[in-house]
């Protein structure tokens, strides 16, 4: 950790400490930020229909979104200008148990931080490819909602009014994979989540998230994370308790 980033994280989570926030959704007055406090494992995602930036400014959480598992640390954060997570979780609590993000704070070194930041190329990399997302934003959202059934890429362009070749170069551009790429990674990660948080075995969070077939969701499964199921939830099982 830098020096910069070591400061930066620290009078985050000490300016964040000196306010009297609600359990939840606490608004500020910088327009589109707002902070968060959650004292349970379980994080109620913000739903947006614009890019966004959550900054973890105590403890640690979990991000389950459609380009897999993440974990982000005080002080680390998250942007995207279309995939936001399906779900969060815990990992760790501050010691005042005040866990907060896409918090305010001093703008300049906020945006300092995010540009001159190990992120700063992905940050800069979202903002030219945000004219994108508006016309992609409402089939992706459709795609979250539905990730479990079966569809075409031709039924999602007609759908939009565009050709399968422009639909599909558009949607690429703006989410970074193809719909049914994006689909898949949306399935296994659910299915990862649930075996997890919920303790599913392989075939039925196979089956829930839309999986007709156990040999191929372990093969999907095998090429996204590098290990069987089984393995994989183990091993994420026994560092969580390191």
């Amino acid at each position: 950790m830098t020096k910069h980033r070591a400061k930066y994280k620290g009078n985050l989570a000490e300016g964040l400490r000196s306010l009297s926030l609600e359990e939840g959704e606490n608004r500020t007055s910088v327009p589109y930020m707002k902070v968060y406090r959650v004292a349970s494992e379980t994080i109620p995602m913000p739903r947006t229909d614009n890019s966004y930036l959550y900054i973890v400014a105590d403890g640690s959480m979990r991000l389950y979104t459609s380009s897999g598992i993440m974990d982000y640390e005080a002080g680390q954060y998250s942007i995207s200008q279309i995939d936001t997570p399906l779900a969060g979780h815990v990992l760790t609590f501050p010691e005042e148990n005040a866990t907060a993000f896409m918090a305010a704070h001093i703008r300049r070194e906020l945006i300092f931080h995010m540009l001159c930041g190990s992120c700063g190329k992905q940050f800069l990399t979202s903002v030219i490819n945000i004219s994108q997302a508006g016309e992609i934003y409402e089939a992706n959202s459709w795609i979250k909602k539905n990730f479990r059934k079966s569809f075409t890429v031709e039924e999602l362009a007609q759908q939009n009014n565009m050709s399968v070749s422009l639909f599909h170069q558009k949607f690429k551009s703006a989410v970074g994979m193809g719909p049914l790429q994006c689909q898949k990674r949306l399935r296994l990660t659910e299915a990862r989540r649930l075996m997890m948080d919920e303790n599913k075995n392989a075939t039925e969070a196979a089956m829930e998230v839309g999986y007709e077939s156990s040999s191929q969701f372990a093969r999907d499964y095998w090429k996204m994370f590098g290990a069987s199921p089984k393995e994989d939830i183990l091993s994420k099982k026994q560092a969580n308790f390191l």
